[in-house]
Formats: C-alpha cells, sequence, structure tokens
C-alpha cells in the first residue's frame, strides 16, 4: 500500500512517515508540502490512501480535497486536523472525506481509523448532528440508556460515553446511533477503551463499566 500524506510542516510530514514505515502499515510513503504538489503525485503515480492536513499554508484543504475527489474520487482520503470542532468535521465529511482524525490522537487511532477506512468505513470523533463549533467536550451525546455516563480518568469524554453503553450491553451500532456518530467511530473508541482500560473484551469493559456507576452511586450516598 502507498500513502500519500500532505501536510506544509516538514516536522509533521516526517513523523508521519516514520511513523506509518516503523508500523509497517505500507510500503512507501510519499510526502508533499502543498495540495498542488500532491495532485501531480496523483498524475503519475497510484497511490491507495491519502493523510490531508486540513489547514495548509496559503491553501484551502477542503478546496484540495474536492480536487483530489475529482481525479480520484475511489482514494480513500483521511483529513487530519488540530481542529474538534463539529463545524470542522461536518464540512470535511460532506467534501468527501472518509475519515477525520485530530492531531491529538494517538497512534493507535490513527492506525485503526486508517484500517477501518480502507475497508471502506466512514470515520470521525464527532456527532455529526451537532450545529455550530462546540468540541468534542461540550457534545452531551445522551440516549436513550439510563446510565449516566461519568467521565473515567483515564478515558475522553466520549470514550466514557462509550464505555457507559458497553456497560448497558450496547452494540457498535446501537451506540453510533445513539451518540450521533459513525459505528467506525465508535470501534476506534472501543479499541482505545480496551487498550487504556486494560479490558480483554466487551464484557470486561462493560463490568468496569457497571463498577463505575456502582462507585459513583456509593460517593453519593455518602
Amino acid at each position: 500500500m502507498t500513502i500519500l500524506v500532505v501536510d506544509d510542516h516538514a516536522l509533521v510530514r516526517e513523523a508521519f512517515r516514520l511513523l506509518l514505515e516503523d508500523l509497517e502499515l505500507c510500503k512507501e510513503v510519499i510526502t508533499t508540502s502543498s495540495g498542488s504538489e500532491a495532485l501531480a503525485v496523483l498524475e503519475k503515480r497510484e497511490v491507495d490512501l491519502a493523510l490531508l492536513d486540513l489547514k495548509l499554508r496559503g491553501e484551502s484543504g477542503l478546496e484540495i480535497l474536492g480536487k483530489i475527489k475529482e481525479k480520484k474520487k475511489d482514494l480513500p482520503v483521511i483529513v487530519l486536523s488540530a481542529s474538534e470542532s463539529a463545524s470542522d468535521v461536518r464540512e470535511a465529511i460532506s467534501h468527501g472525506a472518509d475519515g477525520y482524525v485530530v492531531k491529538s490522537a494517538s497512534a493507535d487511532v490513527l492506525i485503526h481509523s486508517i484500517n477501518l477506512v480502507m475497508m471502506g468505513q466512514r470515520v470521525a470523533p464527532l456527532p455529526l448532528d451537532i450545529l455550530g463549533d462546540n468540541s468534542v467536550h461540550s457534545a452531551t451525546g445522551q440516549g436513550g440508556g439510563n446510565m449516566q455516563a461519568r467521565h473515567h480518568p483515564k478515558l475522553t469524554a466520549q470514550e466514557s460515553r462509550v464505555l457507559s453503553y458497553l456497560g448497558e450491553g450496547m452494540s457498535n451500532k446501537e451506540i453510533a446511533r445513539t451518540l450521533g456518530i459513525f459505528e467506525g467511530t465508535v470501534k476506534v473508541h472501543v479499541k482505545s477503551v480496551f487498550r487504556k482500560l486494560g479490558a480483554k473484551n466487551r464484557t470486561m469493559a462493560a463490568l468496569m463499566a457497571n463498577q463505575e456507576v456502582r462507585t459513583h452511586n456509593q460517593e453519593q450516598s455518602s
């Protein structure tokens, strides 16, 4: 697999190249510093996946995304951004992005997102029905379940919500519907929860979630 990395910061490009090569995710990593360079590469080379910075210096990442999709409509593109705002996520997805990964995410999240996108799934970190510039931490993600999501100290707010729904025995599809996110995104969160908590499976994670609620209730009643 050949991956194209488009980012205007040399250190970021090199970091992604080293990470992807070290993990043997692909045979070749091609790096470019601008959208025009990326489009030129796509004229000459066969690429299996593109990682595109949303904020390119002097260029619109969304415009470049549109041009890439015009040229190679079947090429999976994951947008990379420092922004966690819902409006940026929604705009990227609406312009054809197959995935959206924030640059503060762990390597595990990036790797799993790449794997899911290459399997034809779409991945984004936020509920896409939220309007405005709300961050992931302000997305309530409350559904029909009875368990109140308590922010686990080792987890992000969204991972804590996913963990709470795992505790209710909900499937990935049900969690995705409840939180308003892609099922592939739920899979990313579940894998991250397992890793951070040391859980080997959904049952163990669910037990941990239920223990969290019992502890919380005891604290409230004491």
